[in-house]
């Protein structure tokens, strides 16, 4: 028998005791394209995606994650994992993180031959609670972590499942938490009159006209509040002389740009200037007529007018990488072309993606010539020999 024979028959077995259990609507996915899940179904007005495991090992964290990430294709709320054998304690650790049901295959069977509902069987079944935060300032620093990350005070969908799990335990809900903090919510935007007062308060305090970016380094509103006013219109209002009809010369946005490049690491985008630039990007257009005309004078590379990344070269270290990365993580399984079909991310930055790959090389062919090149091999040869080296030495 096939694995796809077998794959396909463990899966329609689990469907039909799940059907026993009370759920409705369950149906399988189409195999070999099924996005990380196998069966869906609902009970109760809740929509499940179950991912169907039968194999002889330990289910490992690749199963959890595959299930985790259908929940939004299939638009379902809560995700499973049904397997043949037990689960590893690191799998068992990010299915707890992400509300994720572990679930063996005798402990289904044996809940049908009980006759259970489903909604029993999961208030029964070992599933781990959610990881425990002891502390307010667990949630506190959680919540301060979210809000550098997003550049303005958290909304809730800014937060995961267990934050706003323990948000809600210990303060009573968001809106509660931020008030406890002096902290003025982002969906709760002061009037005009407040932001106003607020302005001439920072003109006052910095003793000049204040730039959007001396509003976000004086206040504890949210930057969106002034921007969205619009701010040009707030100087005017406050008697004063927009700094984009004073005009700002060329040098000093130039020096802004750097400044900005210090402290983000990498060269600013449109975006980066909006959201935590001392000048907007329309500051920058006014002067130089468009944006790439003012990243060519820069000197940063621009593919079809757009900020470009990275190079080639250093696109195809990167796909190296990130594919021994997922190969290392799959115990030697090559991942193919995961790695430019999906966006890879890393403490919320987006490292990989085909988009990327498209716009540098315009078709897979491309790449594949690329990857298939002399210096690219050797350089594939030298990742293994390195991980083989390091490998021996911690045996010893």
């Amino acid at each position: 028998m096939s694995n796809f024979t077998k794959g396909t028959e463990f899966a329609e077995y689990c469907k039909a005791l799940l059907q026993q259990l009370g759920l409705t609507h369950v149906e399988l996915t189409r195999h070999g394209g099924d996005q990380g899940a196998d069966i869906i179904g609902t009970y109760e007005n809740t929509r499940y995606v179950f991912q169907c495991k039968d194999h002889r090992r330990k289910q490992g964290n690749w199963s959890v994650q595959e299930v985790i990430g259908s929940k939004s294709i299939y638009k379902a709320a809560r995700a499973a994992v049904i397997s043949r054998t037990d689960f590893t304690p690191r799998a068992i650790d990010l299915a707890r993180a992400n509300y994720c049901l572990p679930i063996k295959i005798n402990d289904l069977e044996a809940a049908v031959e009980r006759k259970d509902s489903f909604s029993f069987f999961i208030s029964t079944c070992s599933f781990p609670p959610p990881l425990q935060m002891e502390h307010d300032y667990d949630v506190i620093r959680k919540y301060e972590e979210v809000k550098r990350r997003v550049g303005h005070v958290p909304q809730r969908r800014d937060f995961d499942a267990t934050t706003r799990y323990y948000i809600t335990k210990k303060y009573g809900g968001l809106s509660k938490l931020i008030q406890s903090l002096s902290d003025v919510s982002f969906t709760k935007r002061p009037d005009n009159a407040s932001i106003a007062e607020e302005y001439k308060r920072i003109r006052q305090l910095i003793g000049r006209v204040p730039t959007l970016g001396d509003i976000v380094d004086n206040t504890n509103l949210s930057r969106n509040c002034f921007s969205s006013y619009p701010f040009t219109r707030l100087q005017r209002e406050c008697g004063d002389r927009p700094s984009v009809e004073r005009g700002i010369d060329k040098e000093t946005l130039r020096e802004a740009y750097d400044s900005l490049r210090e402290q983000l690491g990498h060269y600013p985008s449109r975006k980066d200037l909006d959201q935590k630039g001392k000048y907007r990007s329309s500051y920058y257009t006014k002067r130089w007529g468009t944006w790439g005309d003012f990243l060519k004078e820069k000197g940063v590379p621009v593919i079809q007018g757009k900020q470009q990344r990275f190079t080639k070269e250093e696109f195809v270290v990167l796909y190296l990488l990130v594919n021994k990365l997922l190969e290392i993580r799959r115990h030697g399984t090559p991942p193919e072309t995961w790695a430019i079909r999906h966006a890879l991310l890393f403490n919320g930055d987006r490292v990989i993606s085909q988009k990327w790959s498209e716009t540098l090389f315009k078709k897979a062919a491309n790449l594949n010539q690329a990857l298939e090149s002399n210096d690219v091999q050797n350089l594939k040869k030298s990742f293994d020999d390195l991980i083989e080296k390091y490998t021996k030495s911690l045996e010893k």
